[in-house]
């Protein structure tokens, strides 16, 4: 649409926004979970749900965290009974000081990431920007200040998500806001005997506010657009990202409102356009991106898509004891998902005093490496006719826990311009010569090709056509210069 035009809330007309082309050459972006949660560090960031209700942490479903006590039991051990110290009681612990959002965006450009979307509030509501609307953000509780706590209302905090912001402009990234607060209302347990279920009448800090009690479902609804309109009108985002409580009925309205409201913002604000994220059923296809979490897709998807994962197996937020996951699963996992026409969201949990832990910092600086070899093959791209072969299949949601890649999985994109297509093997390899049984004579006529290249050394490659595909002779010194997955573009005849 053009600055003329004027978006509705009709689904033909939200369908007009399309998916802006930065999106889609970009591939790959850092997602970050920092917030309350952070500080206790453990179980997951479901913490303020599960210190009241008494529920085993994720981790624990999954068969981690075995014989260890649960959250609630955790946190009476260690903090004290509940009806004393209370989640909101967290934010007097919170000490921000190893926070630099420079060294931040550093650190993520180096790891190949075009695009970098924090946390901006999460489902416990505790905004980490200034915020008029609820008192429960980081500026208005002075965090950053030699004066910040729960019972603070100075206003003369950081305001997090600016600053990040603006460090990532500086280096031209693309900067999102993710939205959990559609989740408050009814994953907070409000218990009498508890704080998060404080009198109307006797509130002073407006501890409701916090934890979503009291409300019907059009005032849920309600608070949801503002406070999400808010973050649109003061930040203009270039993307945001909702969790799955966008497809409850409660805001079966109210998110069509928002969308129109953020395509006509961007209109005037964001001249490379904007997108949001759906699961579930939340959008119709076309009027928002669809995001897949911690799960891929198993074919090419014709709109452009997106998966988000942890870099850590057992939470989004920081914990200690977490497990991560080496380099080479998010290179595979990148390469698969990008030749499928998504995007890879990667998400870190920094510390509470907002450093980030060596382990996370070592696994995007090899991503890092390997992108700066082989990023022709993944930036700028766009999904050849085949997406790849092998006999590895990833599932969809919550499925990428399992997931192993072979010797036989190899994946192809293609240049915008079609002159170009890269073979990309998801795995080391085991012997010189690479057989690729998609590229048969009725897939790829030989005749048509210049030269395949691989990308690490910039090395040609002798290579011939057979019955069984495309047979490729890696280099004498493959077995040491091929670590893990690898590239190799094929130019093609005019």
């Amino acid at each position: 649409m053009t600055a003329a035009m004027h978006y509705t809330t009709e689904s033909e007309v939200l369908k007009q926004n399309g998916v802006p082309e930065w999106f889609q050459d970009a591939k790959f972006g850092i997602f970050i979970h920092w917030g309350i949660y952070s500080i206790p560090a453990y179980g997951d960031e479901w913490y303020a749900r599960a210190m009241y209700n008494g529920d085993k942490h994720w981790a624990m479903t999954q068969g981690y965290d075995k014989g260890k006590p649960t959250i609630k039991e955790h946190h009476i051990k260690k903090y004290g009974p509940l009806e004393i110290f209370g989640y909101k009681n967290f934010i007097d612990m919170w000490d921000i000081t190893k926070y630099n959002p420079d060294e931040w965006i550093d650190l993520f450009e180096k790891a190949g990431a075009k695009y970098v979307m924090p946390v901006g509030i999460h489902h416990d509501s505790f905004a980490l920007y200034q915020s008029d609307i609820t008192p429960w953000n980081s500026v208005n509780k002075g965090l950053g200040t030699d004066k910040f706590g729960w019972k603070v209302t100075n206003g003369q905090g950081r305001d997090l998500i600016k600053e990040l912001k603006e460090a990532a402009k500086r280096k031209g990234m693309y900067f999102g806001i993710s939205n959990h607060l559609a989740e408050n209302a009814t994953w907070i347990p409000h218990m009498d005997e508890y704080d998060t279920n404080p009198d109307k009448g006797n509130d002073p800090y407006e501890t409701r506010m916090l934890y979503g009690s009291h409300l019907t479902k059009e005032e849920e609804a309600e608070r949801w657009l503002s406070m999400t309109n808010e973050i649109i009108d003061k930040y203009h985002p270039d993307m945001t990202y909702f969790d799955a409580a966008l497809s409850n009925n409660t805001f079966q309205f109210v998110k069509k409102e928002f969308a129109a409201h953020y395509y006509n913002s961007a209109l005037e604000n964001n001249p490379n356009g904007v997108l949001f994220f759906y699961k579930f059923g939340a959008f119709e296809e076309g009027e928002a991106v669809l995001d897949v979490e911690r799960g891929q897709l198993k074919d090419i998807r014709t709109l452009p898509w997106q998966t988000d994962t942890s870099i850590s197996a057992k939470s989004w937020g920081y914990i200690e004891e977490d497990i991560y996951r080496n380099a080479d699963f998010f290179i595979s996992s990148l390469i698969d998902i990008v030749s499928k026409n998504g995007n890879l969201l990667l998400n870190i949990g920094p510390k509470a005093d907002g450093s980030i832990s060596e382990e996370v910092k070592q696994i995007l600086l090899e991503i890092g490496e390997w992108l700066n070899i082989n990023g022709e093959a993944i930036y700028n791209t766009r999904p050849w006719i085949k997406f790849g072969e092998g006999v590895t299949i990833p599932g969809s949601y919550y499925s990428d826990s399992g997931l192993e890649f072979t010797e036989g999985d190899i994946r192809f994109t293609k240049s915008k311009s079609d002159s170009t297509f890269y073979i990309l093997p998801l795995v080391k390899p085991t012997k010189d010569t690479l057989c690729i049984q998609t590229l048969k004579s009725d897939v790829l006529d030989i005749q048509n090709v210049c030269e395949i290249i691989l990308l690490d050394g910039n090395i040609r490659l002798e290579y011939k056509q057979t019955q069984s595909g495309l047979e490729i002779n890696l280099p004498l010194d493959w077995n040491l210069r091929l670590k893990s997955a690898y590239a190799m573009k094929v130019n093609l005849k005019a």
